[in-house]
């Protein structure tokens, strides 16, 4: 859930802060509505679209356009904004292009959830889901919350919402000019290549940059609005106005800030998670004995995942794991599988747990086969032993060669 969660919040966040932007510079009769529409059009072109990159070019290429489209969109929106009539459209172009970079990344996530679960109804689809839905939901509120806090941000809006574009835009221009070098477009020069690297890798720290910045414009709108004094002239009805006025802006941009700061929050604790180094337990070796690997019950007893290397006769060293599932059933399988190959799996408390995808494997399918199941080998239980045929694991070497 904290997965599908913050992946959302991430597409969603820089969905929502740059349409707050173009909302401050596009002003007019129309305006939000042209914005309303391309933004439901291209929510609704998303899921088709993801699904069908191969008829664009492939996923790299549609980036890459989408990319170019936004970071001109926005340099435009800055340099013609006061022109009303050609700030309308690059604003109507830059939501569709932006909703559609991240609406048709939000649209694929659900694809790899199904290709890592054995079952359509479980557990971890449900907490997915639910991922999803809150992380989209939290998005359309930190939309709302930003466009109403934007109309108290005194004279600094132009300044604000310049800025988060010009981040946001500098970062999208970076990706669109990346494939257009791999593509061939433009030629491979050294120096390019050089100057894209620590770009490329940067890209992360521009968005974040332009999330920091909005968050000090707040709070740098926030002590405005405390700071400003009490109404005195007029008549009590009219200062009863001018300080609800007050109140009502302190609440908004209050309001704001906080429910930004829960989101990078969110973002930074999710990122911390994702980066933590796991060391996976060491592989017992293991010996055929007559065409056999004898492991001793006793040693599975534990209810705890266990990992073998057995060394094949081309030398490749085959891992693979065992654990019991109760009742006298035990799961056997390598310690890989079809979508995240060879990283291998770990124990987290009672669950087996993916090392590359983060993926909860269900114990009772261990060593059956599908999504990020580790893929299964055929065994027994003879006496006192499990017995898994070296022959099983010699027919798996490609996987770890």
């Amino acid at each position: 859930m904290i997965k599908a969660l913050s992946f959302t919040l991430r597409q969603g966040l820089e969905v929502a802060v740059v349409l707050a932007a173009v909302s401050i510079l596009v002003q007019g009769r129309g305006a939000g509505r042209s914005r309303s529409v391309a933004f439901l059009l291209a929510v609704l072109l998303s899921l088709p679209l993801a699904y069908n990159f191969n008829l664009l070019g492939g996923r790299e290429a549609w980036s890459g356009a989408l990319g170019l489209s936004m970071g001109t969109s926005a340099l435009g929106l800055l340099l013609f904004r006061k022109k009303t009539g050609v700030a309308h459209w690059l604003g109507v172009g830059l939501t569709a292009a932006l909703t559609l970079l991240r609406g048709t990344d939000i649209a694929l996530f659900p694809r790899y959830v199904f290709l890592e679960t054995v079952s359509v109804l479980n557990s971890e689809v449900l907490l997915t889901v639910a991922g999803l839905v809150l992380g989209v939901s939290a998005t359309f509120v930190v939309f709302i919350l930003l466009r109403e806090a934007s109309k108290h941000l005194f004279h600094w809006k132009i300044i604000t919402a310049g800025g988060v574009l010009l981040l946001v835009a500098f970062g999208q221009l970076v990706t669109g000019v990346k494939v257009l070098v791999v593509y061939g477009v433009i030629p491979m020069y050294s120096w390019l290549v050089d100057l894209l690297i620590p770009l490329i890798n940067g890209q992360e720290l521009m968005f974040f940059s332009a999330i920091i910045f909005n968050l000090v414009m707040l709070g740098m709108a926030l002590y405005m609005n405390q700071r400003v004094p009490e109404p005195t002239k007029g008549n009590p009805a009219q200062r009863r106005k001018e300080r609800a006025q007050k109140l009502r802006a302190v609440g908004t941009v209050q309001a704001s800030l906080a429910v930004m700061l829960v989101v990078v929050a969110v973002l930074g604790v999710s990122a911390v998670y994702a980066n933590r180094v796991v060391e996976l337990s060491e592989a017992v070796p293991v010996e055929g004995q007559g065409g056999k690997i004898l492991i001793p019950l006793e040693v599975l007893q534990d209810n705890n995942l266990h990992r073998f290397a057995y060394s094949t006769s081309e030398g490749t060293k085959v891992r693979f794991i065992a654990i019991h599932k109760g009742s006298g059933v035990y799961g056997v399988g390598l310690d890989a599988c079809e979508i995240c190959g060879t990283t291998g799996y770990y124990q987290r408390k009672d669950e087996v747990v993916c090392l590359n995808c983060d993926v909860v494997i269900s114990i009772p399918t261990v060593g059956f086969p599908g999504g990020c199941n580790p893929i299964p080998l055929k065994a027994r239980v003879e006496g006192d032993y499990l017995v898994v045929e070296t022959a099983e694991l010699e027919d798996n070497v490609e996987v770890f060669d």
